[in-house]
């Protein structure tokens, strides 16, 4: 008998995780799990969320974007904000992605006025982050971005959307 277990964390709403297991029944599930996540890719808020992000970086690409001397959206901002989208568990609900006159790429997660959390993209392999969790409570820092989400970005995120269960 063989049992599978996917551990939530890890799977991406864009890409699943590599090497989940070994064995013809691995390879089964493994594929299932492909074909899944292939069609909620290409549908829904994760495929608009992915064109959102492709537009941002065109039409923010240019120097004085915004008519006040913004700088462009750099490429490497665009993949670095593609690759966070992609690592994101799908258990994190969708955040709304924005050009930032630094020419950086912001993705927010918004409940109310004083519940917000925000991370940035340069595009240099680090992210810029910042929350408020209400009136008094705040975070903000600087991580390294390679190929994992930081936890404290994803605790920030479940900070405001908590897990239902």
């Amino acid at each position: 008998m063989t049992i599978a277990v996917v551990k939530t964390d890890n799977v991406s709403y864009l890409y699943p995780s590599s090497n989940m297991g070994h064995g013809q029944e691995a390879a089964k599930i493994e594929a299932l799990l492909d074909e899944i996540l292939n069609h909620v890719r290409q549908s829904g808020p994760f495929q608009l969320t992915d064109e959102s992000l492709f537009e941002i970086y065109k039409e923010h690409s240019e120097a004085n974007w915004d008519g006040e001397g913004a700088r462009p959206v750099t490429k490497d901002a665009y993949i670095e904000a593609r690759e966070f989208l992609r690592l994101l568990p799908c258990t994190v609900p969708t955040p709304e992605i924005v050009p930032e006159p630094t020419g950086e790429i912001a993705m927010e997660w918004y409940k109310r006025m004083d519940q917000v959390f925000i991370v940035s993209f340069a595009g240099r392999g680090m992210i810029t982050f910042a929350g408020m969790f209400g009136q008094i409570a705040t975070i903000h820092g600087t991580e390294s971005f390679e190929d994992f989400i930081p936890t404290i970005t994803l605790e920030s995120i479940r900070r405001l959307f908590p897990l239902q269960t």
